[in-house]
């Protein structure tokens, strides 16, 4: 995975963050409800812009337009 982590690749972010304790990368959203946020949804198993659609797609479905 190392060739995707560097900077202007689909996963920048993958190889360090937070000090080691967190690792940030693409294909999650925080989920809102009336501008409360309840929590946070993520899809992984594609690349990262295959996640987001399948997110995205997901919360629309669920949860209308967003």
């Amino acid at each position: 995975l190392f060739p995707y982590t560097t900077l202007f690749r689909s996963l920048p972010g993958l190889a360090d963050g937070n000090q080691g304790r967190v690792v940030l990368f693409g294909g999650g959203e925080p989920v809102f409800a009336r501008g409360t946020l309840l929590g946070g949804l993520g899809v992984s198993g594609g690349t990262v812009d295959e996640d987001c659609d399948i997110l995205h797609y997901a919360m629309t479905t669920v949860m209308g337009e967003l």
